[in-house]
C-alpha cells in the first residue's frame, strides 16, 4: 500500500514539473483569481488586469495616468456616456508571452465592447442638422444635453469582440501597459469608419435640406429660403430625440 502511495505522489510531482509555466484557473473563470506559475507572468497579468478593471469602472484620473488625456472621448465627450460604454465591457486574458531579458510581455486579449457605429451615426445626424449656434436656443441646448446619454443608452447592446496584442514593459521595479490606439479601439471602437459614417450622414442631411427647399417652393412663406431652412432645421434638432432619429434608419444607411 505504501509503494502504491509512493508511486501515486512521484508520478504526480513528474507530470506537475513535466508541464511547464502556466496558469491556474478557479472554477467562476474570475480573472482576479487566475494565478501563473511564472511569477513574472503572474506581475504582468496583474498589471493588465489592474488597467482594464480601472477602466470597467471608469475610473477617470487611473485611465488618464495609464493612457493620456482623452483616451477614450475621442467623439464622446461626457462621463456618465463613457461610464456607461466602459461598463459594458469584458476582457480575457488569452496568452501572455515574455521576451528573452523579461522585461517587455507580449499579451494577446479579448476584449468585448459596444459597437458605436450606429452611436456616432445618431449623433453625427442631430449635430450635422443643427444650423448653427446662431439659431441656438433652450430647446436645443437641452436636447443636446441629453443626447448622448439616451443615445448610448438605446445602443448599448450592440457589442463586438476583438482579439488585439499588447505590449506590457518593465519600468524599473514595475510594470506598465504600452499605450495603443488599437485598445480604445477594442473598448469604444466602431465596426464602420468615421469617415464612412461621416459621409452618409452628410448625404442624408443634403436630402434634408432638399426636401425643405420643396416645401418652400410649395409653401412660399414671407421669408428667404435660408431662414426657412434654418428654421426647419432647427425644428429638426428640437425634436430629434423625440421624432426624428428614426427618420433615416442606421439599417438603411449601410
Amino acid at each position: 500500500m505504501k509503494k502504491l502511495l509512493l508511486l501515486f505522489i512521484l508520478s504526480t510531482a513528474i507530470l506537475t514539473a513535466c508541464s511547464g509555466p502556466g496558469k491556474v484557473e478557479d472554477i467562476d473563470n474570475n480573472p482576479s483569481d487566475i494565478v501563473y506559475d511564472d511569477k513574472t507572468e503572474q506581475k504582468v497579468y496583474e498589471e493588465v488586469t489592474e488597467v482594464f478593471d480601472a477602466v470597467k469602472v471608469y475610473d477617470e484620473s487611473a485611465i488618464k495616468k495609464q493612457f493620456g488625456e482623452g483616451f477614450l472621448d475621442y467623439f464622446i465627450g461626457d462621463s456618465e456616456s463613457l461610464k456607461l460604454l466602459t461598463g459594458k465591457m469584458d476582457y480575457k486574458v488569452n496568452s501572455i508571452e515574455l521576451n528573452d531579458s523579461k522585461d517587455r510581455a507580449y499579451v494577446e486579449m479579448s476584449i468585448t465592447g459596444v459597437d458605436t457605429a450606429k452611436i456616432m451615426y445618431e449623433i453625427l445626424m442631430f449635430n450635422n442638422g443643427f444650423p448653427g449656434m446662431i439659431n441656438s436656443n433652450k430647446k436645443i441646448e437641452e436636447v443636446r444635453k441629453d443626447l448622448t446619454v439616451n443615445v448610448v443608452n438605446r445602443n448599448i447592446n450592440n457589442t463586438m469582440e476583438n482579439t488585439i496584442n499588447i505590449t506590457v514593459k518593465k519600468e524599473g521595479f514595475n510594470w506598465e501597459v504600452v499605450n495603443d490606439v488599437m485598445i480604445r479601439e477594442a473598448i469604444v471602437g466602431s465596426s464602420i469608419s468615421y469617415d464612412t459614417i461621416y459621409m452618409k450622414v452628410s448625404e442624408n442631411i443634403m436630402n434634408v435640406r432638399k426636401t425643405v427647399s420643396e416645401l418652400y417652393d410649395i409653401e412660399r412663406p414671407n421669408i428667404s429660403l435660408e431662414e426657412y431652412t434654418n428654421k426647419k432645421l432647427t425644428e429638426f434638432c428640437e425634436n430629434y430625440l423625440s421624432e426624428h432619429i428614426n427618420d433615416y434608419p442606421f439599417s438603411e444607411a449601410f
